[in-house]
């Protein structure tokens, strides 16, 4: 017998950022997880409405780069709220569902491969003073590099996660140092020693914009995309 489950999609959208989330809902409610309860729980300071699928969560906006180092840390003071759901799902507000994503994501932990990386590769921390720092020797560097803009899992698999992240970058500001790549590295690392359940592929992790670089890296393999990564003016929206 089926059995449908709770699953909250979570979206960081504030300041500018709020511009993408009608056009992200509209595309969820067609295309995510369709026969699940699926809640899209937005973290804004802007005028986003709720209903009954948008849970809407106050969240200020913070300059560039906590706006995203920061992201483990605001899922985090929401614990309480998202235990309660069988799935966490994390997406980037600047993104466009444009196909079909079933149950074939639901896994304990979910990561997808970076799409400029697919084939090796991939921006690992290179500041031997961070907590992040993996030498370059390190073999396991090689296997995987995961975006950061799609993850996921059972909810108390990606709120260890989370936890785990919040507390390692921390760990670095205290020694006055950025993680290169901020939440995407401390994914990356977490999942270097705690490897996804379910590795998706660039499908998940699709460039609008010059796709034929990307495919070119990608080679012989070619992808369809799921989630569009859409091309924007990053220090415009990002003011």
């Amino acid at each position: 017998m089926f059995e449908k489950k709770k699953v909250a999609l979570l979206v960081i959208a504030t300041n500018k950022y709020t511009q993408f989330v009608p056009p992200l809902y509209k595309s969820v409610k067609k295309h995510f997880l369709v026969n699940h309860d699926v809640k899209v729980v937005v973290f804004t300071d802007g005028d986003v409405p709720e209903n009954e699928s948008i849970i809407k969560i106050h969240q200020e906006h913070l300059e560039w780069p906590y706006s995203t180092m920061f992201r483990f840390k605001i899922f985090n003071k929401s614990a309480d709220l998202l235990k309660d759901f069988d799935y966490l799902f994390y997406i980037d507000a600047d993104t466009l569902i444009v196909d079909d994503i079933n149950e074939d994501i639901l896994g304990d932990l979910v990561g997808v491969r970076h799409c400029g990386f697919y084939n090796g590769g991939g921006t690992f921390e290179n500041n031997p003073k961070s907590v992040f720092y993996v030498k370059p020797s390190d073999p396991k560097q090689h296997k995987y590099y995961f975006g950061g803009g799609f993850s996921g899992g059972k909810s108390d698999k990606y709120l260890e996660l989370s936890s785990w992240c919040e507390k390692m970058i921390d760990e670095d500001l205290k020694n006055n140092i950025v993680p290169i790549f901020h939440d995407e590295t401390s994914i990356n690392l977490y999942f270097l020693y705690n490897e996804p359940s379910i590795i998706l592929d660039p499908s998940y992790h699709y460039p609008q914009g010059n796709i034929e670089y990307f495919k070119s890296r990608w080679k012989p393999y070619d992808f369809s995309p799921k989630i569009l990564l859409l091309d924007k003016n990053h220090n415009e929206i990002r003011k």
